[in-house]
């Protein structure tokens, strides 16, 4: 439940301000105020960011019709899925790095 929580939080933050690291605030945040009441793992601020930015990017792919992403993909001489899957990755590692910080200080 707190995964599609903080991932609904997130997409909601990509599609309401106009900053991409959005995410990275969110998990750091969830990670501060959360951490109390338990340790969250890795694999949970991954599968957030993947979930938030692989609906994003999906999102904006479909809505235009996947011409932006056909032409970035054909830049870094990619298939379109895999540009796709890249994008869902690293918004997977920039939630997971930045959801672990806090834990790190301790």
């Amino acid at each position: 439940m707190a995964l599609i929580l903080l991932a609904a939080l997130q997409i909601a933050a990509l599609f309401l301000l106009p900053i991409w690291w959005s995410t990275a605030a969110l998990s750091f945040l969830w990670a501060v105020f959360r951490l109390p009441k338990g340790r969250p793992t890795a694999l949970f601020f991954f599968l957030a960011g993947l979930l938030s930015w692989g609906g994003a990017a999906l999102y904006y792919h479909l809505a235009g019709k996947g011409l932006l992403t056909k032409q970035m993909a054909e830049v870094f001489h990619l298939p379109t899925p895999l540009l796709l899957l890249l994008t869902a990755v690293l918004g997977g590692l920039l939630s997971m790095l930045s959801g672990l910080v806090p834990p790190a200080k301790n």
